[in-house]
């Protein structure tokens, strides 16, 4: 039997590093149909992990580029796609669940979309982030003891990483939204969130996140410490956010090297 497009665009998820993968009970099929129509689905599939105009995508596909192009914008709008800015021109380019489209939904979350995540994570999601396929230690062809060391970067330097950011967003913890609409509410700051740069704009233009200053970034910076809260930095040299988030596991993820998991999930 042929497969349906959501069948599709969960296989194509699945090939990016996070991961979709499939379950027992098919409710990773039922958040893609509550998310994407049928011809936003067939278009996902055909975008890849990194950025392209509209136009190269229309031209790749063969496709009239003015429809293509009001069809990514009404995706990016939707967070069903990532949308950069490039030399002043939108590209577009397929994003994983997370983060991605679980983080963008953030907006517009309510109970249902909230149970059906819920759902996912418990029955499989959870696994794909903490999975030791990925093996947490490697040989060192060396002939001596190594020590490990594990740090945790102090205040200064996430001052550091903040202020060295052009484009600071603020947003909401999609975490602790879900949970709240759970009927399991955190008392840790809801609006908590930073995310940087080209991914910091995407936030602003779509009305899921603030522009702050970088006074107000290290105001939000402390009131989070006081909290409670973890400072979690993108494990990436370009940063595209820092999480804030409460008491985490950590653990290997079967695709990347490590991963940290908030406690709300």
């Amino acid at each position: 039997m042929a497969k349906s497009i959501y069948e599709r665009l969960r296989e194509h998820l699945d090939s990016l590093p996070t991961g979709y993968p499939k379950t027992q009970s098919g409710v990773e099929l039922k958040i893609l149909e509550k998310l994407f129509s049928e011809q936003e689905a067939e278009m996902a599939c055909q975008l890849q992990p990194i950025p392209e105009t509209a136009e190269q995508i229309a031209q790749r596909l063969g496709r009239d580029p003015e429809a293509v192009s009001d069809l990514l914008y009404r995706m990016s709008k939707k967070g069903l796609i990532l949308r950069l800015k490039v030399k002043g021109a939108n590209h577009y380019m397929a994003t994983m669940f997370v983060v991605g489209i679980l983080e963008y939904q953030v907006g517009n979350l309510d109970r249902e979309m909230a149970e059906i995540f819920d759902e996912y994570m418990k029955e499989v999601f959870a696994q794909e982030m903490i999975l030791p396929q990925t093996p947490q230690l490697r040989v060192i062809p060396v002939q001596e003891s190594l020590e490990a060391v594990r740090e945790i970067q102090p205040y200064d330097e996430l001052r550091k990483i903040i202020a060295s950011q052009k484009t600071i967003v603020l947003a909401d913890c999609i975490c602790r939204k879900k949970s709240s609409l759970l009927d399991h509410p955190c008392s840790k700051p809801l609006e908590s969130c930073f995310v940087f740069g080209g991914m910091g704009e995407y936030y602003a233009e779509n009305g899921i996140g603030r522009r702050v200053t970088l006074a107000e970034a290290l105001e939000i910076l402390r009131k989070n410490e006081e909290a409670g809260l973890v400072p979690s930095p993108a494990n990436a040299q370009k940063l595209g956010g820092m999480c804030s988030a409460a008491p985490v596991v950590a653990a290997c993820s079967r695709r990347s090297n490590f991963t940290l998991i908030p406690a709300a999930w």
